[in-house]
């Protein structure tokens, strides 16, 4: 049973990092698209993505503006240990404030345990942008 365990383990990490590389590279390259639609596939052949795989996920949707997937893939972790993770919650926050989401930015940002000058930064940053936007809106009339 333990052999069984550890061939199952052996095969499943390395097809992670295989994964990982893949949405990586695309993610590097700009090609935010092909980087959500690999980690979909992934999604789908039943192989977890770690802290690495949602980073990339998270800025790849940022990038995209694809607040949905966004809110998919913050669905996905949410009953795992991954949303303890200071950089998981930092992409997390950087997405939701990218794609205009305030509320679950500030939720986000509320729930994160330790905050640095990182995810400081990326909530006054958010609220600057929707500051900037409303003003814009209300400074040509209809």
């Amino acid at each position: 049973m333990f052999k069984d365990i550890e061939t199952s383990r052996q095969q499943i990490f390395p097809a992670l990092v295989a994964w990982n590389t893949m949405i990586g590279s695309y993610v590097s390259c700009g090609k935010f698209k092909e980087a959500l639609g690999m980690f979909s596939r992934m999604m789908e052949l039943g192989v977890e993505p770690d802290e690495a795989t949602l980073v990339e996920t998270f800025s790849a949707g940022s990038s995209l503006g694809a607040l949905d997937f966004g809110r998919w893939d913050h669905s996905c972790i949410s009953n795992t240990d991954h949303g303890s993770i200071i950089e998981v919650n930092y992409s997390l926050l950087n997405m939701y404030a990218k794609c205009g989401a305030l509320e679950e930015a500030y939720e986000t940002f509320d729930g994160m345990s330790k905050k640095n000058t990182v995810t400081w930064n990326t909530m006054i940053l958010g609220l600057a942008v929707m500051a900037l936007q409303m003003m814009h809106w209300f400074s040509f009339p209809c």
